[in-house]
């Protein structure tokens, strides 16, 4: 913690942090008692799910029956990826969130073409294949996708 600090800015660039008296010249803009930090990073986020009433499974479900819960509603005619990520992104970024991780069963868009506010997004493709012939059908998938530099492991 610094204790009456100050954050020297050019255009969109932090050139200094230290005490007020640092300050020689510019514009001062006093935010009062207020804690700065930098933006937070969502490093394993499921955008694709934001729109849930409520969580999928109940405390205490096997894992196995709580991803076939996920699939299930991966099919159902509410899931609405994009929208759902539209919804997270505007969330995240309305509480400081500036860099996401997204695990997702699809790329929305979006992603590609312009995030709302600031913010920079990774999408990690989930393909859950729990069979081998579904785990081989999954990675047939990957073709249909539109997402750059894709790689498997």
């Amino acid at each position: 913690p610094l204790e009456h600090g100050c954050v020297v800015v050019r255009g969109d660039r932090i050139l200094a942090v230290g005490p007020t008296a640092v300050v020689a010249e510019g514009r001062r803009v006093d935010f009062g008692d207020a804690v700065m930090t930098p933006g937070f990073v969502n490093a394993h986020a499921h955008l694709e799910f934001s729109l849930l009433r409520k969580p999928l499974g109940e405390a205490g479900l096997p894992f196995a029956d709580w991803i076939l819960e996920v699939l299930e509603y991966r099919r159902s005619p509410e899931f609405d990826p994009s929208a759902a990520t539209l919804a997270g992104l505007r969330e995240s970024v309305g509480h400081g969130v500036t860099t996401i991780g997204d695990i997702a069963s699809c790329v929305p868009d979006l992603l590609f073409e312009s995030p709302p506010g600031d913010v920079d997004v990774t999408s990690f493709v989930e393909l859950i294949g729990l069979s081998e012939a579904r785990a081989a059908s999954q990675m047939r998938r990957l073709d249909e996708l539109k997402v750059p530099n894709v790689g498997a492991l």
